[in-house]
């Protein structure tokens, strides 16, 4: 019966452990999704990829064109046509560019949250809206000739996926599991820790026990992102490299977010370990009877 007793307690404390560690990396995730880090991080991926850059050049060469014969100077777009076009290409490639539709990005972050937890929310992707005007109208005023001539113009935002429906919806539901366990977490590994000091044979070492899994527990997971890589964990998480918590922590989780879990995981880790060898050295001069 003893020997049964010591196994639940090391599974519940196992399971305890876990959970308290799981939760402080979830909040992280949820406050990079709640203050915008996390949406931010996606923009900037989808405006470092080439492809999605030649698109957005595109279609605002196309908009810039018809926003200057609106203007009442159609005469002049066959002449300016070429130009604007390589004018644009250049401005979606420079970093001018990439900073201030970020810096516009970060003011959508609320719609990009309630898209990331609404139920009821058809399958769709995740589209973020680029405002253009500036850049085409800095691009028109250098044309050479023609560009004094130009009106100043009003382009619609241009539309950029950064995630496709298929990928957003995949996030959504690994996130849905990733604000569940910041939300219980820490009270579900509280309660697996205290069902495991009812049930053990040993309580006075329980406590060095519950912080040296603790302790290795966080360490091990903010080595791993230290050592292997923010991508690397991806590897090690259930589902493997195209599961549901790989695509969150891949495609949410940025590279803003990702220093902050590992210093967490790290102090937590060290704080539980220091705790263990107190709590054992404490356990120790108590005296060896069972309790």
């Amino acid at each position: 019966m003893t020997g049964l007793r010591t196994v639940v307690s090391a599974i519940c404390i196992i399971v305890g452990a876990f959970l308290v560690a799981a939760w402080a990396v979830s909040s992280v995730v949820v406050n990079a999704v709640e203050d915008g880090t996390a949406l931010r991080g996606i923009a900037e991926r989808a405006l470092d990829t080439p492809a999605v850059r030649a698109a957005i050049a595109s279609d605002a060469t196309d908009r810039a064109l018809g926003a200057i014969a609106d203007a009442g100077a159609g005469a002049v777009v066959p002449l300016v046509e070429g130009a604007i076009a390589t004018g644009i290409d250049a401005a979606v490639d420079s970093p001018g560019f990439k900073e201030a539709a970020l810096d516009a990005v970060d003011d959508a972050h609320a719609q990009f949250t309630e898209a990331l937890t609404d139920a009821l929310r058809e399958p769709a992707p995740l589209v973020i809206e680029v405002d253009v005007s500036d850049a085409i109208n800095a691009r028109i005023d250098d044309l050479p000739a023609v560009g004094e001539v130009i009106p100043e113009v009003t382009v619609p935002p241009v539309a950029v996926e950064a995630l496709d429906a298929e990928t957003f919806e995949t996030t959504r539901s690994a996130y849905a599991r990733i604000a569940w366990t910041a939300a219980w977490g820490l009270w579900c590994g509280i309660a697996s820790l205290t069902i495991g000091i009812l049930v053990s044979a040993r309580r006075r070492w329980f406590v060095p026990k519950v912080l040296l899994a603790l302790g290795v527990i966080s360490l091990a997971f903010g080595a791993a992102i230290a050592v292997l890589g923010p991508e690397t964990i991806t590897r090690f998480v259930p589902g493997g490299d195209d599961g549901a918590l790989s695509t969150l922590w891949r495609d949410v989780l940025t590279e803003e977010a990702a220093p902050v879990v590992m210093r967490r995981a790290t102090w937590l880790g060290a704080a539980a370990l220091a705790g263990a060898a107190v709590a054992a050295a404490f356990a120790a001069l108590t005296g060896r009877t069972r309790r």
